[in-house]
């Protein structure tokens, strides 16, 4: 593999979709995503306890909606916190779908960031917590907000949550009863976010460098695989510093450019995007740019479709929090 950046530590600690998270004596793969993942969770939390605070437990319709009569005890959502709210860690078992579940003990070890006074436990502490549990897979869209109809993907689901809680703090920020609390809040939650786009920009490349060596398809399994096809070796990479806060070590991103310019008259790698649908160093870097973008150039699984606009609502919850007062995100 031609590599045109000397990496930054002589050792590389992870590989690409690895991270190590060392939990008591042990380690526990982690995949670069599922590191955002844990922390979508305590952002929603965050967006629960504030809605759940100001407009009533048994009021709010957007996350883990009460339904005390409903057959199934593990869709009730009624905790045991004042008005039947949910405790932090009631919270977190019941996204796990075990809240309610014959003979599961909610852990009450879990703990909200914040929770014990002057920043204690940390967003990393509380995150550590649920990746020790293993808590940290995709969301269950239509467990978590069934009465939203029109809601039926991830990226619809954060949009949504997001503008409730803006409009709760549009409405009662400057209130003397509430306006301390929503500050914190906001500054937690912008800190989250910006954690969590960051992670988003490393699975994303790491992703990209995965993409670039899968086959186009498996013919075998008659399954499109939507790669390009191309030769680890031809590949020129740099290795960077991760953006998984409280992780050590690199991850390889490719130089995208620096790759076509490396493989111009190479006829092997040519072919192989030709194959693909990519004729230039320009589709390449416009197909890596907008992977998973509706109607981009070259293979597009729906995979990458729904990673992408993900992606894109994260960074629109972003831009909203920073364009609001108090958006510094310094908030542990």
């Amino acid at each position: 593999m031609r590599n045109r950046v000397t990496p930054f530590f002589l050792v590389i600690l992870a590989w690409a979709f690895l991270g190590l998270l060392r939990v008591g004596e042990c380690q526990v793969k982690v995949l670069t995503g599922e590191y955002a993942h844990v922390r979508e969770r305590i952002w929603l939390w965050e967006m629960y306890d504030t809605i759940t605070e100001i407009l009533g437990p048994s009021k709010q319709k957007v996350l883990l909606v009460q339904n005390p009569t409903f057959n199934w005890p593990t869709k009730r959502h009624v905790g045991s916190g004042p008005g039947g709210k949910l405790t932090y860690a009631e919270f977190m078992t019941d996204l796990e779908q075990r809240f309610g579940v014959r003979d599961n003990v909610v852990d009450i070890t879990l703990k909200a960031p914040g929770s014990d006074g002057v920043g204690k436990p940390s967003i990393l502490d509380a995150s550590d917590q649920l990746i020790e549990k293993r808590w940290l897979g995709l969301l269950p869209v239509k467990f978590i907000t069934p009465d939203e109809k029109t809601i039926d993907n991830y990226a619809k689901f954060v949009s949504l949550v997001d503008q409730k809680f803006h409009d709760i703090r549009n409405t009662y920020g400057d209130q003397p009863e509430w306006k301390a609390f929503l500050d914190e809040k906001h500054e937690r939650s912008t800190k989250l976010i910006a954690e969590i786009n960051a992670i988003r920009i490393q699975e994303t490349e790491e992703w990209i460098k995965q993409q670039m060596v899968t086959p186009v398809r498996d013919d075998k399994k008659k399954k499109d695989l939507f790669g390009l096809a191309l030769k680890e070796e031809d590949l020129v990479t740099e290795h960077v510093r991760t953006n998984v806060p409280g992780q050590t070590g690199t991850y390889e991103r490719v130089r995208i450019a620096d790759t076509w310019a490396a493989n111009r008259r190479n006829t092997d790698f040519r072919a192989a995007l030709a194959v693909a649908g990519i004729k230039s160093g320009r589709d390449l870097v416009k197909w890596a740019e907008n992977l998973g973008k509706p109607g981009n150039i070259g293979p597009n699984s729906p995979a990458n479709v729904g990673h992408f606009q993900s992606t894109q609502a994260w960074k629109s919850v972003q831009r909203r929090a920073l364009a609001s007062p108090g958006g510094s995100g310094s908030c542990t």
